[in-house]
Formats: structure tokens, C-alpha cells, sequence
């Protein structure tokens, strides 16, 4: 009614917004990072995001995260100095960390680390002085020359370890006299 008591007839327009409740499903790989809202997530589980629709009613958005694994495996190599090692695609020679990535059957990369390390073989010279009629041991054999002779053996790590023999023949000095000694005197 009007203020002079007439019927009037009010007409309304209403529009009601809704709020939004949506659910957002996603898959990373653990390597990787997804920025929802304000956040960074990289753990699986269901994130949730409260905002306000573009009315201005609350609205909630959730993340369904799936995190897959990407795995990293470190593998430890020695080699002997002057071998191979064929990883990253060639051969290598040097001591380093060598990386490779690999599609894995979830389709996240799969990393090997490979830790190459290159031993050396060692080399160490003995000097051997004998006497006419000794002799010495190089491996096995028995030596009674002078010259250079070799043995190898094993580091503790495998490697070649050289021993060079230098053998001397030490020549015995031999001298002949004639001594006369009187009776009664020592010599």
C-alpha cells in the first residue's frame, strides 16, 4: 500500500549467484611443482583454494593432486687407469658424475647418476744390490743377473701395481798375494 492506502505492486528482480564448490583433478611428476591459488604444491593429496566468484559469493576450489615418482639413482664405478667406461652416451676416461635421464613407464624422467671414478695403477721401482752367487725373487722367478726385471700385482682396488726390479751384481773384489812370514812374526 501507498502512503494514501492505494494497493501497489513492487516488482523485484532477483537474481541469485551461486557459489561454486569445484573439484580440480591434476598429475605431476615429483620433479615438478603445480601453483594453485596462492600456494606451490608438490605432494599428493586435495589442496583447497577459498575465493570469491566474480559476484562476490564464496566459492571453493579443490585440487586433487596426484604426485607420480620420478626416481634418481646413484650408481658408484671405479675403473683402472687406461679403461672405459661407456655411460652418458660415450666412453668415458675421467673421474666425474656422468648424468642421464630416462622416460619411465609412468612418464616422468627417470635419472641415473653415474659417480665414475678412475684408479690409478702405481709404479714403484726397488733397487737390489747382490753378490756374485745371490739372487733374488721378481714374481716367480729367481734372478741372478743384473738388469731390469717386473712384477705386477693388484691394488687394493684392483689396478695394476708395477714393481721394477733394478738388479745389481755387485762383482767381488779377488786378489792374490805372496806373503813371506818369519818365525815368530804374525801377519
Amino acid at each position: 500500500q501507498t502512503v494514501a492506502g492505494c494497493d501497489s505492486i513492487l516488482l523485484v528482480d532477483l537474481t541469485i549467484h551461486p557459489v561454486y564448490d569445484i573439484t580440480l583433478t591434476d598429475t605431476i611428476c615429483s620433479n615438478e611443482t603445480i601453483s594453485f591459488g596462492d600456494s606451490i604444491y608438490n605432494t599428493t593429496g586435495i589442496h583447497e583454494y577459498n575465493t570469491q566468484s566474480i559476484y562476490g559469493c564464496d566459492s571453493t576450489v579443490l585440487l586433487d593432486l596426484t604426485v607420480l615418482l620420478s626416481p634418481v639413482t646413484d650408481l658408484y664405478v671405479d675403473r683402472c687407469q687406461g679403461e672405459t667406461f661407456f655411460v652418458a652416451g660415450q666412453l668415458q676416461f675421467e673421474t666425474g658424475d656422468y648424468t642421464e635421464v630416462y622416460p619411465a613407464a609412468n612418464g616422468c624422467d627417470s635419472t641415473v647418476i653415474t659417480h665414475l671414478t678412475i684408479r690409478p695403477s702405481e709404479t714403484t721401482q726397488i733397487d737390489v744390490e747382490l753378490c756374485q752367487g745371490q739372487s733374488v725373487f721378481v714374481g716367480d722367478d729367481e734372478i741372478f743377473e743384473s738388469g731390469i726385471y717386473t712384477d705386477t700385482l693388484a691394488t687394493s682396488f684392483g689396478c695394476d701395481s708395477i714393481l721394477y726390479y733394478n738388479v745389481a751384481i755387485l762383482e767381488y773384489f779377488f786378489s792374490e798375494s805372496e806373503v813371506i812370514v818369519c818365525e815368530g812374526s804374525s801377519y
